[in-house]
């Protein structure tokens, strides 16, 4: 029987959020399951993200520095090989969630499970999410950072899915031969922004898309 006192490490990697990591950082310390650590990999930020982490309470929480941007596919490598406990979970560094998620998916995990996903809402720029409400019930679709799961140092993300879909590719081989529950609660919220990975690859042209975010952001924005 698994240990009601099992940690979970929190993978966040952070690409340019100087403006959304505390409010998400904030959030992870009012999870109701006690036993967390947290893990960031910066992925060769070029704005404030770090100076902002570390002058707004949050320097107790480990750093990796990336020093060029390499993309989410290795920053999320680094993260798996970085982690130490048995269990693991992906949280965007610009989303949200339930003060119940962790609480809720553990429980599931001690049931038998090896990965546990949840139900998500949206929601835009800076608008309030109440996250400390009880849980609404949800039928899927499913977010991808919602995912906690049993970790597997042998399975690893794609680098040369620069631009999405290295997460699809990484949690189909991740689902083969393991138990998997589904949560239909949103206990994760999504944050729709300009900067936000998906709608910057939306505004590039189709043959622009094959290089990093980082670039195509400094194309858009200009930084």
């Amino acid at each position: 029987m698994l240990s009601s006192t099992e940690k979970v490490t929190i993978l966040i990697p952070v690409f340019n959020r100087e403006t959304l990591i505390i409010q998400t950082l904030r959030c992870i310390l009012q999870q109701t399951y006690p036993h967390i650590d947290i893990l960031i990999y910066n992925d060769g930020s070029t704005d404030r993200t770090e100076k902002v982490i570390r002058t707004n309470g949050f320097h107790h929480i480990p750093i990796i520095q990336g020093q060029e941007n390499k993309g989410v596919a290795v920053a999320r490598n680094i993260l798996l090989s970085a982690c130490k406990t048995k269990y693991a979970c992906w949280w965007d560094s610009d989303d949200l969630c339930n003060i119940y998620r962790i609480a809720r998916q553990m429980k599931k995990i001690r049931e038998g499970f090896d990965i546990v996903f949840t139900a998500f809402a949206s929601f835009r720029g800076h608008n309030h999410v109440n996250f400390q409400e009880h849980p609404i019930q949800k039928k899927r679709p499913i977010a991808f950072a919602s995912m906690l799961f049993k970790v597997d140092a042998d399975i690893l993300f794609n680098p040369g899915k620069k631009f999405g879909g290295e997460d699809t590719a990484w949690s189909t081989q991740m689902k083969k031969d393991k138990r998997v529950a589904y949560i239909d609660e949103v206990l994760y919220y999504v944050r729709y922004h300009d900067r936000r990975i998906g709608r910057v690859k939306k505004r590039l042209k189709p043959e622009d898309r094959a290089g990093s975010y980082a670039a195509a952001d400094k194309r858009i924005f200009g930084r």
